[in-house]
């Protein structure tokens, strides 16, 4: 057994818990004074254990018994492709109540109600000169996130936080790469048979995709690039990426995977060690697999060293955190000491502050959200305008080419019962195994635009999903 220092004496704790599609991830880490601590991690093939429940809480189970672990600090990471990724703009007057305003617009950016879905958001960048917000959205239907949380109960492990993998990827990238800066970044996290892409600029997300890869990692790379900064460069932000960051620092893939990738994008890529400023006490850091980057995140999420604020946990099942180590039970003791003597005084000033402060915020929302919906009306019928006069200006494609891209870009899992045209219309029904990848694959068309959900998504024969979709054609120009 090693010796006790100060460091370790004095730590905070925290066990990260992370399921992908293909294992279970676990990482125990300890804030010392001065550095973070890999102090045991193991990792859980799920192949055959899809459903088991039981045998999967075991295993949690047997990790924090092993490791001792007193706290009740746990993280919990969901799999990305579980989850709802949308990044949108509001105006900045709306900030003050902009959980209210967003609970409120839900349904304009994910294919689900409020009430199927749990949902937490973050402003990621505020535009001064546009006068507008960035905010960077995760939501995840109800049933999926319950299915992970009915195997932390049955381990009799209550969380504190949950976040999606790209977050959880995000806070290792963070505190292990001091070279982030206001140029715009490509982060590559590869899996078995999945890629994480992220986009990263002045430490902040800008964008994130997890993508299945059948063999080929630079040809969907690309693709997904492309995409990406056309994304930037139609919100006004920066779309010249400076490199690109494979996160992991294995000799293999700096000798294989970094020319190709080179070759195939324009863009100089570079490997990078994931856990560089992470003291590990089992294997040197060679030795540990890229995939520890989840749990491990998750963990500095847990010591407060991480920049994600997301918490998909629901409201009732949170609770505040214990924090372990002797100095900071003696300061919480001094605080309660100090709160108990001025409590009396402060109590009843407090709670009038808070109630006068809830009766402007509930006097206000109603016009908070109506300005929005003023301020996207008109927006609206600018853009009917521009469209109006651009269809003078250009011809629009027939509708046989239309047809033609539809069959393209679907996927063979998706088939179409009804396609309606309605001159710069088109509206499509139909069913697919999964109705929120499709709007990404239709807005990538040049002959497509504003392409959104016309109703919500239903279920449909066997696993399918049932959709309807509205598109406008886009004219003369591309996207």
């Amino acid at each position: 057994m090693g010796r006790v220092n100060l460091k370790d004496f004095y730590g905070q704790g925290c066990i990260g818990i992370q399921f992908t599609s293909q294992y279970l991830l676990l990482a125990n880490l300890q804030k010392g004074l001065r550095e973070v601590v890999l102090k045991d991690y193991q990792i859980v093939p799920l192949e055959g254990l899809k459903g088991d429940k039981k045998t999967v809480a075991m295993e949690i189970k047997g990790f924090v018994g092993r490791n001792r672990f007193l706290s009740d600090n746990y993280v919990l990471g969901v799999p990305g492709e579980k989850t709802i990724v949308r990044y949108i703009d509001l105006p900045i007057a709306v900030e003050e109540n902009l959980a209210q305003v967003i609970s409120y617009e839900l349904e304009r950016y994910i294919p689900f109600t409020a009430e199927e879905v749990y949902f937490d958001y973050q402003v990621i960048q505020r535009n001064a000169e546009e006068n507008l917000l960035r905010i960077f959205l995760v939501a995840m239907k109800k049933d999926s996130l319950e299915y992970y949380l009915d195997i932390l109960k049955e381990a009799q492990i209550e969380p504190t936080i949950v976040e999606t993998s790209s977050t959880a990827l995000l806070n290792t990238i963070l505190f292990n790469y001091y070279r982030l800066d206001k140029d715009l970044r490509a982060i590559i996290h590869l899996e078995d048979s999945s890629l994480e892409f992220l986009l990263l600029q002045d430490k902040a997300l800008k964008y994130s995709r997890v993508l299945t890869l059948n063999g080929d990692v630079s040809c969907p790379l690309k693709r997904e690039l492309e995409y990406a900064l056309w994304e930037e460069g139609r919100h006004g932000y920066n779309s010249t990426i400076k490199e690109l960051i494979i996160n992991d620092a294995r000799v293999e893939v700096a000798n294989t995977l970094l020319p190709t990738l080179k070759e195939a994008t324009g863009i100089e890529a570079l490997a990078s060690d994931p856990f560089k400023k992470i003291k590990v006490l089992t294997d040197p850091h060679s030795a540990l697999p890229a995939n520890l980057a989840y749990p491990i995140g998750l963990g500095l999420r847990g010591v407060d060293r991480s920049w994600g604020k997301i918490n998909l946990l629901p409201i009732e099942l949170r609770k505040k955190r214990k924090r372990g180590g002797l100095l900071t039970t003696l300061v919480l003791i001094g605080l309660v000491f100090l709160l108990g003597i001025t409590s009396l005084s402060t109590h009843l000033i407090k709670e009038r502050r808070d109630l006068n402060r809830l009766e402007h915020s509930i006097a206000q929302i109603k016009t908070q959200v109506s300005m929005v919906e003023q301020q996207q009306k008109e927006a609206d019928e600018i853009t009917k305008e521009i469209r109006f006069f651009d269809a003078i200006k250009n011809s629009q494609p027939s509708k046989l080419e239309i047809l033609k891209e539809l069959t393209s870009i679907l996927p063979d899992d998706a088939w179409l019962t009804n396609l309606t045209f309605d001159e710069s219309k088109v509206v499509i029904d139909g069913f697919a195994s999964s109705a929120s990848n499709l709007i990404p694959l239709l807005d990538r068309s040049p002959l497509f635009q504003n392409v959104e959900f016309a109703s919500p998504i239903t279920k449909g024969m066997e696993s399918s999903e049932r959709f309807k979709i509205k598109l406008e054609i886009e004219s003369g120009q591309e996207k």
